[in-house]
């Protein structure tokens, strides 16, 4: 299946996750259905992104990759800063506030020459994601 293809499963689709695994971004987009609790799958498509990435709006940048490795305002001052502690990060504590401000569906995308990828989100911000290998290689 074409990137375009699985691309434009996801026009429509509302986050119902997002978060890390170590420096790795995850966002589940949900198909709106109703699901059975009993089952484990919550997710239509899942989106890993191991390139440098942003999420931005018209006011500038909200967060971004490399906000897992600095401190959360409630660690700034721990000496023992350990980033890959959930919660522990600038990436961390920015993305639950984010999420807490609304429901994102994904109105669009925009996929570059090169790979790059822009998620146009219904409110305005866009997750912008960009290739930063030389290869054929999985970002």
């Amino acid at each position: 299946m074409k990137s375009e293809e699985i691309l434009d499963d996801i026009i429509g689709k509302k986050i119902c996750f997002a978060g890390r695994c170590a420096g790795m971004l995850s966002i589940d987009f949900d198909n709106g259905s109703e699901k059975d609790v009993n089952t484990e799958k919550k997710e239509e498509i899942a989106l890993h992104v191991q390139t440098t990435w942003r999420m931005v709006n018209d006011t500038g940048v909200l967060f971004a990759s490399s906000d897992i490795f600095e401190p959360s305002s409630s660690n700034a001052d721990n000496e023992d800063f350990d980033w890959d502690v959930q919660d522990a990060n600038l990436f961390d504590e920015k993305l639950k506030l984010w999420l807490s401000n609304s429901d994102y569906y994904v109105a669009s995308y925009e996929l570059g020459k090169c790979g790059d990828l822009v998620i146009h989100f219904t409110n305005g911000d866009r997750l912008e994601i960009i290739v930063n290998e030389t290869g054929d290689v999985e970002c």
